[in-house]
């Protein structure tokens, strides 16, 4: 108990001043495509030295994440109707020999657009 009392931390005094926490906390809200790289150089032209782990750390309660842009999900629902897609098989007959099929689908109907079949994939 003596150690464990010995190794407790004791109540420190923050070694970075409130006065640069608070303008490390606007400089993120007010800019928002600057990282802590860029906050830091921006700090030291102030002739304020802080490591960028620090600027990191006060940065995260300002910052949330917030999703950008929309989902995959949303944007095929979206253009579905304008996308076709497209894949090229290997398939084997009933004599185990190759066949190459290609074709191109359209993704809002599930319609076949086009189908061919080949035993050279470099055949016209």
């Amino acid at each position: 108990m003596y150690w464990k009392r010995k190794s407790k931390a004791t109540f420190r005094k923050p070694k970075v001043a409130e006065e640069t926490i608070a303008l490390i906390r606007e400089m993120a809200e007010n800019n928002r495509l600057w990282g802590a790289e860029r906050i830091r150089g921006e700090l030291l032209k102030l002739g304020l030295r802080v490591c960028k782990r620090t600027i990191q750390k006060y940065m995260r309660g300002v910052r949330t994440q917030r999703p950008r842009g929309q989902k995959w999900s949303t944007f095929l629902n979206t253009h579905a109707a304008h996308i076709w897609a497209c894949d090229f098989l290997l398939i084997t007959d009933l004599f185990f020999r190759p066949l190459f099929a290609f074709f191109l689908i359209e993704l809002h109907s599930r319609k076949v657009i086009h189908v061919s079949v080949t035993r050279s994939p470099t055949d016209a």
